[in-house]
């Protein structure tokens, strides 16, 4: 789920400033291995078929 702060849905061809990555996590390094996994991310592509965090 990606939203801009504040809780306005982003849709396609929009642009954001920040985004939060939500789930349920069983341990802190479950929360802290999806971390790494994301940062340093500075975008997003959204099309009709889905979105994904670039580089």
């Amino acid at each position: 789920m990606i939203e801009e702060i504040g809780g306005r849905p982003i849709k396609q061809g929009e642009s954001f400033q920040a985004a939060f990555i939500v789930g349920y996590f069983d341990s802190i390094s479950e929360i802290r291995q999806v971390y790494d996994q994301y940062k340093g991310h500075t975008g997003l592509e959204v099309t009709e078929s889905g979105w994904k965090l670039l580089k």
